[in-house]
């Protein structure tokens, strides 16, 4: 099946909507506001569930020989196109305290609890994302040889009452407009 122009904001939906389904058994619960996002997100709205697109790139594929290098195989030969898109999740978290006369900081259970809502984010996705891909529901091509791989996942610094965690997950889309893919 031919491609198109939308094949990644629709495979950046299909990550969102996985990630959504991933959060509804993670310890805090689901989040409302989703989006699927031009760029890295803004951390002012959280809870906030968003994915983003990065750059393309072409895999590397065996043999790596001279004629089927990266830059070669382009003009020459088949080529795996892969794509690394974002997930970022936020969840509000302590911050410190000003009443105009004194700076309070949170307590250590409150940051422990902050931690196991974003703990709990992060290993729901991951482990959902793994599930479904195994499953063949995730990002699966008709060869079943698709390639796919969270790479690692980076906490974001708690700051202004947002914490949470960026997860990179590096998937194969197929090409279009001309050239085997």
């Amino acid at each position: 099946m031919a491609g198109s122009a939308g094949d990644l904001f629709a495979a950046a939906q299909t990550l969102l909507a996985a990630a959504a389904a991933a959060l509804e058994d993670a310890p805090a619960g689901p989040i409302d506001r989703m989006l699927v996002s031009q760029s890295a997100p803004v951390f002012d709205c959280a809870p906030q569930l968003s994915v983003h697109a990065g750059g393309p790139s072409i895999a590397d594929t065996y043999p790596l020989q001279p004629p089927l290098q990266p830059m070669q195989r382009i003009v020459s030969t088949g080529l795996v196109d892969l794509v690394l898109m974002t997930i970022t999740v936020t969840r509000c978290v302590s911050k410190l305290g000003d009443d105009g006369q004194t700076i309070t900081l949170p307590t250590p259970q409150a940051m422990t609890d902050d931690a196991e809502a974003c703990y709990g984010d992060l290993w729901a996705i991951w482990n959902h994302l793994i599930k479904e891909h195994r499953e063949g529901n995730l990002f699966q091509s008709a060869s079943k040889r698709r390639e796919f791989t969270l790479e690692p996942a980076q906490p974001l610094n708690n700051g202004g009452g947002v914490g949470g965690w960026e997860i990179p997950v590096r998937f194969q889309i197929p090409g279009y407009g001309g050239g085997p893919s």
